[in-house]
């Protein structure tokens, strides 16, 4: 596996840039990105899980990730297999294949630490590794290591006054709908920061800033509660993310369904607003013969009532829709009287004589 193979597979093929001089925001992308690409190529040195991460971080810091089993550098095997005397076939087939295995892995292991290294060298401005650089091999002996553990050193202290800004950038404010995870990672890099800086801050504070900040929101009384009912022995960031990632879920999927039922009655709504009303259809104008009939049943209403009045005021009960035949003789006198006046009201131009 050359180089050029390695540095192709590596989840960072370059490193972020950067110009300017180097400072502890930089430095922690360069050893992030760097110990990524360590720990994807594959070794059963060490515990055999962590792949190259040797290459980039301290002995300590690997024995703290191992539970303390130690990363030991392959050393450059002779250039032929050793044979015992009087080997057998298959005992020297077996040291040949130990002898191979022993030689991949240490030009593993040196491609890849020249591969980090390359990378390194790519993004840091050339002038703050000057100093590494030796007259003759140049930084052909020099480990990705080495150089990260000179930029530290020199770069990468931690002042009291940044300590101090720390703080307050781990008590800022957080409110929805900002994602939980932001916060979590503002208290964890935080966290970080004062321990690189020699300042660790105690779990129990990290804690209680982070409580303060999404009680201080007042969108998770529940939570807030369950979390105070737990024992301070018993407190821990797993505990407290677990607690606050479920009630910002519930939170979120409520406010998600209220909205939603808002949408369908506002489209609904819109839906009715927006649908134009048909035209009433056009009434035709009533033909000759339909007024003609219209005449006829508005006289025949008049006469009705007039007869309805008479009746009541001479005490003449309405026989009008009786049998003529069946009216006494006063009756049929009256109805006469009345037929002759109610066409003299309709025909003025006629008398009655």
């Amino acid at each position: 596996m050359t180089v050029h193979d390695i540095t192709s597979a590596f989840p960072h093929p370059s490193l972020t840039p950067s110009a300017s001089r180097p400072s502890y925001a930089t430095l922690t992308v360069w050893q992030k990105e760097l110990s990524g690409n360590a720990a994807s190529v594959i070794s059963h040195l060490g515990d055999g899980r962590q792949g190259h991460l040797a290459l980039t971080i301290s002995e300590a810091k690997y024995l703290a990730i191992t539970n303390n089993v130690a990363f030991v550098p392959p050393l450059n095997p002779p250039l032929q297999p050793e044979q015992a005397t009087g080997a057998t076939g298959p005992q020297i087939t077996e040291a040949n294949r130990l002898h191979l295995e022993l030689k991949q892995t240490f030009n593993t292991y040196q491609a890849v630490d020249q591969a980090l290294r390359n990378l390194l060298l790519a993004a840091v401005p050339r002038v703050y590794v000057n100093s590494l650089s030796h007259d003759i091999t140049g930084f052909g002996n020099v480990s990705a290591l080495t150089i990260m553990t000179s930029l530290w050193e020199r770069y990468g202290t931690i002042t009291q006054a940044k300590l101090a800004q720390n703080l307050t950038r781990m008590s800022s404010p957080w409110n929805p709908p900002q994602p939980i995870e932001d916060l979590f990672l503002q208290l964890n890099r935080g966290s970080q920061f004062a321990s690189d800086g020699s300042e660790p801050i105690a779990l129990s504070r990290v804690l209680r800033i982070g409580y303060t900040l999404i009680a201080n929101t007042g969108l998770f009384a529940d939570a807030c509660r369950e979390w105070r009912k737990i024992r301070d022995i018993d407190k821990n960031m797993d505990t407290f993310q677990v607690i606050f990632t479920e009630a910002e879920q519930d939170r979120s999927s409520l406010l998600t369904t209220a909205s939603q039922a808002g949408y369908h009655a506002g489209n609904a709504a819109a839906v009715i607003a927006t649908t134009p009303f048909a035209p009433a259809a056009a009434v035709p104008p009533p033909t000759e013969h339909a007024l003609a009939m219209a005449r006829v049943q508005a006289t025949a209403d008049a006469t009705q009532a007039q007869r309805r009045r008479h009746s009541s005021a001479t005490g003449y009960l309405d026989c009008s829709n009786e049998d003529p035949k069946h009216r006494t003789p006063q009756q049929q006198r009256h109805f006469l009287l009345l037929d002759a006046r109610t066409h003299h009201q309709q025909r003025p131009h006629q008398r009655l004589v």
